[in-house]
């Protein structure tokens, strides 16, 4: 199992690019509050599992997430269990060196789609409806792939991303009679 650090996963909240805390720069500051509060109730949800040691000496073991849940506490950027509101303090135990799962991190956040496939997605979606059809998803997937040239995840996440009325309900059509 493979491990981020705390400032890669909060990147990866932020930017989906899970960057070391000295390649961050300024434009991340005002989505750090919510990426810390994103992932500290990730974790209270045992959603995301997190290890962490007690002491700089201690082994690394995994963090308890009734922690997260019964205190108002978040990880922030240099690994360290911390009260999210500065001005009510935390009395219980310290966490430090936490790390995350980076596949659950990139599950629960997956990275965008490239704005070329969403940018297709919208535009041919659009242009259906207004000829006053919906297309399928399956069918756009494949065409989306095909003239941008994106991944299959890519495609599918930019019909996910679509507005509801632009996407055909799922089952079957209602039938018409005539």
């Amino acid at each position: 199992m493979r491990r981020w650090t705390a400032a890669q996963a909060l990147a990866w909240r932020i930017k989906a690019d899970p960057l070391e805390l000295k390649r961050w720069d300024a434009a991340m500051g005002p989505h750090l509050q919510q990426a810390k509060k994103d992932i500290a109730g990730a974790i209270a949800a045992e959603q995301l599992t997190v290890w962490g040691a007690l002491s700089d000496v201690s082994p690394q073991q995994q963090v308890p997430a009734e922690r997260f849940r019964r205190h108002d506490v978040v990880v922030d950027e240099f690994g360290e269990m911390v009260p999210r509101f500065p001005h009510k303090p935390y009395h219980g135990p310290r966490w430090k060196h936490i790390e995350f799962d980076l596949e659950q991190v990139q599950r629960l956040w997956p990275k965008p789609p490239p704005p070329s496939s969403s940018a297709w997605m919208l535009t041919e979606t659009r242009t259906l409806n207004s000829q006053g059809r919906i297309g399928k998803r399956d069918d756009l997937v494949k065409r989306c792939m095909a003239e941008t040239g994106c991944t299959k995840r890519a495609a599918e996440l930019a019909h996910k991303q679509l507005p509801d009325e632009l996407r055909r309900p799922k089952g079957r059509a209602p039938r018409t009679r005539g």
